[in-house]
């Protein structure tokens, strides 16, 4: 069987993760180029990777010269646009981290020409490959709590001594980010919420703190969603605790948990029965999903209509937070 030809767009430090995950897919995938505006992040990721790719500078270049079927882009936020739509026009498949896009119109663009070109288009949420969210997704369709009333969700991260120790400062830029710890870590939290319940959110109100950064830190944000459901999520950039994340689903028979606090957990209540621990069930990765969807082997995780979501809510809440005032989502 023909390798799918793969190159990178982003060579920092999350794409280290990428190439580890792609390491037992080596007999389906071939690693043909690296492209970073600093060189040696390339040259290192492809040490990393044990390959014989192509180094470039410019990701353009790259889609020129090197002959892909797919590509991952791990990028600074406010570059994704641009990489995602040039690499589509180039007839390739596109895995991008978090978030998709910044605007929901760029989203709504990409998604359009997406469907033109007949090409995946996924994000790397790894929630959504992880079997206790796969099980918890399971769970909500089959109506198991009943209906959804009250979504409570907490991130916990420190978030600002993470990137200062790493020197990935241009998370502190929005000229480069679009955004601070919402934009960033949250992105997942927001993601998960909306993939898992498949409600719409519909208005916000939403308080930002930047503790004198030029970014968001801390995000205090109330959301009514479709079908009279109402949740919470509070994001916390300087937990000196490290990293937590809580998520608690109420419905009218009962309550699903899932969450982080040193180990994952998850677990299932009924009312007037006692919790239940979610049973082991097999995880995945977003690049095997990836690799295996262009094979039509599975059913894609993520698709980008959830990349759009998330850029409408995030939208939502930044102009809630500078207005404050609370914001109608169309």
């Amino acid at each position: 069987m023909k390798k799918i030809r793969l190159g990178f767009v982003g060579c920092g430090g999350i794409s280290y993760r990428h190439i580890n995950d792609l390491r037992p897919l080596k007999n389906l995938v071939s690693l043909e180029a690296f492209a970073d505006p600093i060189s040696k992040n390339a040259i290192k990721l492809r040490e990393a990777a044990k390959a014989k790719g192509a180094i470039f500078k410019d990701y353009r270049r790259m889609l020129k010269e090197i002959e892909l079927d797919a590509v991952e882009i791990a990028s600074p936020h406010m570059s994704h646009y641009q990489q995602i739509k040039d690499s589509l026009e180039k007839n390739l498949h596109v895995l991008v981290e978090k978030p998709m896009v910044i605007r929901s119109k760029d989203a709504k663009e990409l998604i359009a020409l997406a469907k033109k070109k007949r090409k995946i288009l996924s994000l790397s949420y790894q929630r959504h490959t992880m079997g206790q969210y796969r099980y918890a997704k399971k769970l909500l369709k089959e109506n198991q709590i009943g209906r959804i009333e009250v979504i409570s969700a907490l991130m916990g991260q420190n978030w600002i001594e993470i990137i200062r120790k790493s020197k990935r400062t241009w998370r502190f830029d929005p000229k480069y980010s679009g955004g601070g710890m919402l934009m960033d870590s949250g992105s997942h939290l927001l993601a998960e919420i909306l993939w898992l319940t498949g409600l719409i959110a519909k208005e916000v109100f939403a308080l930002l703190d930047f503790k004198r950064l030029k970014v968001d830190v801390n995000s205090a944000v109330t959301i009514r969603f479709n079908n009279g459901v109402i949740g919470n999520i509070s994001i916390e950039g300087n937990d000196p605790a490290g990293f937590r994340e809580n998520l608690y689903i109420y419905g009218e028979k009962g309550v699903i948990a899932l969450g982080y606090k040193d180990g994952w957990y998850s677990f299932f209540q009924l009312r007037g029965e006692r919790a239940t621990s979610f049973p082991r069930t097999s995880s995945s990765t977003p690049d095997k999903n990836f690799i295996n969807a262009i094979l039509g082997k599975e059913k894609l995780a993520t698709e980008p209509e959830i990349g759009l979501k998330v850029a409408e809510l995030s939208e939502s809440i930044y102009k809630s937070a500078k207005t404050g005032r609370k914001v109608k989502i169309e």
